[in-house]
């Protein structure tokens, strides 16, 4: 528990993946019902909005100016998609705090949003954050570090639906994202 008396704000990663592996396994007898009446018998994937954050390539940034923002979310999402075979990712991008409201104007039948820092300062990730659905950031190690602790800290004292993920193994963030399973 915090010092503001609040039991989630002391929520560290583990009790984070913990929680959501119990949540997963109360819902998996609802999903298997859900999925007997559904066509086919297939249970419906989650729709989980892949955004990915950075500024364009051509100004000086971290990593570097020139970086190959759009190979590396190509591999973030065929690895995302292999790694969580029950989710549908529905990859974005946004490059500045008009791109994100634009993204969350034509969202309507998402279940939650993953938010890839890939670069720094955007302001994206706040204004996500905002909309009250389930949100995990992810820091892509080195590439969105400063954003990435400016923004989950900012949600955290707003009591937003956030969690984040900064990790240099990938098996991470898929253990993380495959929480959107249960919605």
């Amino acid at each position: 528990m915090c010092r503001c008396g609040c039991r989630f704000h002391g929520l560290n990663r583990r009790q984070f993946l913990a929680s959501c592996a119990a949540c997963a396994l109360a819902a998996s007898p609802a999903r298997a019902l859900a999925a007997e009446g559904g066509a086919g018998g297939a249970p419906a994937k989650a729709k989980v909005r892949l955004v990915f954050t950075h500024i364009p390539p051509a100004k000086p940034t971290w990593p570097n100016v020139g970086y190959d923002y759009d190979g590396r979310k190509k591999d973030l999402t065929e690895k995302l998609t292999q790694a969580c075979p029950n989710i549908e990712f529905l990859p974005a991008t946004a490059q500045d705090r008009n791109q994100a409201k634009k993204l969350l104007e034509d969202d309507k039948s998402v279940d939650g949003y993953l938010v890839y820092l890939l670069g720094l300062w955007t302001s994206a990730p706040q204004t996500i954050a905002a909309t009250g659905r389930p949100t995990l950031f992810v820091d892509d190690l080195y590439g969105g570090s400063g954003e990435f602790l400016v923004a989950f800290a900012s949600a955290r004292r707003h009591g937003q639906k956030v969690e984040g993920v900064s990790s240099s193994r990938f098996d991470d963030v898929a253990a993380a994202a495959r929480c959107f399973e249960i919605l």
